[in-house]
């Protein structure tokens, strides 16, 4: 039927059992004044950090930056102890914000052939080589492996990240968007670690610290 539109996700629906409580939360962050790093963003860092088992949490302005933060951090500490960009391989089933978030990074791109839960078998280790992991419909990559001390891997927590229980690399990006995580009201992202350098190198990225430091190197010269 011409003009129809079909709604691929629920959003309407989930929004009307929800409207009081959204709108009252709305309302209260609102009247707080700080919607930027004030009570209700650290009050809701302190339970994503004990959700996913980790030691740190800091939430960023999407899913696809909060890889990007990640990878960005990673090379830096990849260009310390070797030369050339550092490769990531990338499950060849995913979304192009997975891939986009390392090309702005300026990472060198392999996608990898996965198995028939979408999950690549792992070559970190190798000169450098990472490996980008993801779980997909709520399922860990490898529900009886633990990856969380694993140096050279970057989990997309897209689709698994209520399920993480710790196991996240050097470090897991978490997406908010509603196409993911229903019935979330809006955009967001976080990222989760247990690296203290990646949480504080992250928090600075995120409050434009790194920005002004740019700038006062700038006056100096």
């Amino acid at each position: 039927m011409p003009g129809l539109v079909i709604a691929h996700f629920g959003l309407a629906r989930q929004y009307s059992n929800l409207r009081d409580e959204l709108l009252d939360a709305t309302d209260r962050a609102l009247k707080d004044g700080k919607l930027v790093g004030g009570h209700y963003t650290r009050s809701f860092e302190e339970w994503l950090k004990h959700r996913t088992k980790t030691k740190y949490a800091i939430t960023v302005h999407s899913g696809t930056q909060a890889l990007e933060i990640i990878a960005r951090w990673k090379k830096i500490k990849h260009s310390e102890t070797m030369e050339g960009n550092p490769t990531i391989r990338i499950p060849n089933l995913t979304y192009p914000a997975t891939l986009n978030a390392f090309i702005t990074a300026g990472w060198d791109i392999e996608l990898a052939d996965t198995d028939n839960k979408g999950v690549i078998k792992l070559e970190t280790g190798q000169g450098g080589i990472y490996d980008c992991v993801m779980g997909f419909a709520g399922r860990k990559p490898w529900p009886n492996a633990n990856y969380s001390n694993a140096y050279g891997v970057i989990v997309d927590g897209a689709q698994h990240w209520l399920v993480a229980d710790g196991d996240v690399g050097s470090g897991m990006s978490i997406s908010f968007d509603p196409t993911k995580n229903l019935p979330s009201s809006g955009n967001g992202g976080a990222i989760v670690t247990n690296d203290e350098k990646l949480y504080l190198y992250a928090s600075s990225y995120r409050d434009n610290n790194n920005l002004t430091s740019m700038i006062q190197d700038l006056i100096v010269r």
